[in-house]
């Protein structure tokens, strides 16, 4: 175990009871990826928007707190191992953890800064993909959300068509219903 932190460069969260329930993941707890630090080591170990994780190094993964401080004290430069449920098959992934230093140079590397908002674009889309509006209505929601909060947030492309598209996601997530006088 290294001194220094472990990092894993990831946005999640935790799954719904109904989600877990939908997927059949037979545990009681799962975390979502959201998006993956551009050169991280989740990016480096394949980790995609959408995965679920199941375990860490066999240990079923309870809360975001939980998991944050068993990386944290794993410490950087430990390889562990990930149990991941992706589009409906299982797998295992390894992945070495990084450290304080690989954060601070990730977060001031004018690459990843760049491509930050089109990544969190893309993440959500492709969240939204898995999590559908019919099967998963409170998933859905937050992700819809999160992805039109990411539109209006663009900075490439027309201001305009940036926030056109920002509102239409918006709009989805009004209920489709007529109101009548």
């Amino acid at each position: 175990m290294s001194a220094e932190p472990g990092y894993l460069g990831i946005a999640f969260s935790s799954l719904s009871d109904q989600a877990i329930e939908t997927l059949h993941l037979g545990q009681p707890h799962a975390l979502l990826v959201e998006v993956p630090t551009s050169g991280g080591p989740a990016d480096k170990a394949g980790l995609l928007p959408g995965d679920v994780v199941l375990e860490l190094n066999g240990a079923a993964v309870t809360t975001n707190q939980s998991f944050t401080a068993a990386l944290r004290k794993l410490g950087m430069g430990t390889d562990i191992r990930l149990a991941l449920w992706r589009r409906g098959d299982r797998l295992v992934l390894t992945a070495k953890l990084g450290g304080p230093a690989d954060v601070q140079r990730l977060a001031a590397d004018p690459q990843v800064k760049a491509e930050k908002p089109e990544r969190e674009i893309a993440a959500y889309e492709s969240i939204l993909k898995i999590f559908t509006r019919d099967r998963f209505p409170q998933e859905w929601a937050k992700w819809q959300s999160n992805l039109a909060n990411a539109l209006s947030d663009r900075v490439p492309g027309d201001r305009a068509d940036n926030l056109e598209m920002a509102i239409a996601g918006y709009e989805a997530l009004r209920p489709s219903v007529i109101f009548r006088r």
